[in-house]
């Protein structure tokens, strides 16, 4: 089990592309640009920043995740869109398409993974929640 949570790349990239990224930091960056924290495949549907990650501390010593949608062709989280510039929770499991519509074949596609811990008891807990704050 991981206590990082991450961002395993789906579909919509190229082979030998790296598929799994750990989200350590504060803010996470993702987008084409090369400054991204994580950077995607060049494609005219992902922007040069195209979305954040942010993760917030909780007092228990657990960890909320929240996606902020930069892009110019949108994020969609479990197939609803995400409202531009809003934090809105992510859930674990939680499958994010970018840039998706009519003339898109394949979007890029990711999957959060939330972080997981393990209890004295060895229970696993997860952060849950998919809705817009």
């Amino acid at each position: 089990m991981s206590d990082t949570a991450r961002l395993c790349l789906v579909s919509g990239v190229p082979d030998g592309f790296p598929r799994v990224h750990g989200l350590a930091l504060a803010r996470t960056t993702v987008g084409r640009a090369q400054d991204c924290d994580i950077q995607l495949p060049a494609t005219s549907l992902v922007s040069r920043l195209h979305f954040v990650i942010e993760r917030e501390d909780v007092s228990d010593g657990s960890a909320r995740f929240f996606l902020v949608d930069e892009s110019c062709n949108g994020v969609y989280i479990d197939g609803e869109r995400a409202p531009k510039r809003v934090r809105c929770q992510l859930r674990d499991g939680a499958l994010l398409a970018l840039g998706t519509g009519a003339h898109c074949i394949e979007p890029t596609t990711l999957r959060f993974a939330a972080p997981r811990r393990v209890g004295a008891l060895g229970a696993s807990n997860a952060p849950a929640g998919a809705a817009p704050l």
